[in-house]
């Protein structure tokens, strides 16, 4: 089970920055039995928050959505926009975990 490292935030909270903001564009990634750690692309644990034994096959997850975000923000890149939005990021996922598109929504 995921935990993090200030003890006090369980993991139901973390999505609700995602839930609860509407008026930009986001993406959401959960990693099947990724824990807190993951996306410091570290393998061991710290304190309370576990290692991801599986940290080897998770980090290209993460940089591919680093990447494809980067290359769609920054420089404009319709391709790299359509590759997360309409689908092909969460085929590249597949079955290790979850992808969230949120759209914004005119306040």
């Amino acid at each position: 089970a995921d935990t993090s490292p200030a003890d006090d935030f369980p993991v139901e909270q973390r999505r609700l920055p995602f839930d609860e903001i509407n008026d930009v564009h986001q993406y959401l990634l959960i990693i099947n039995e990724g824990t807190h750690m993951t996306f410091t692309g570290s393998s061991r644990g710290f304190g309370p928050a576990a290692a991801d034994p599986n940290i080897e096959a998770n980090i290209p997850l993460i940089r591919a959505a680093a990447v494809a975000f980067w290359e769609a923000t920054l420089k404009g890149d319709g391709e790299a926009r359509k590759w997360l939005d309409q689908g092909g990021y969460a085929a590249f996922v597949a079955s290790r975990g979850r992808v969230e598109v949120k759209p914004a929504r005119a306040q």
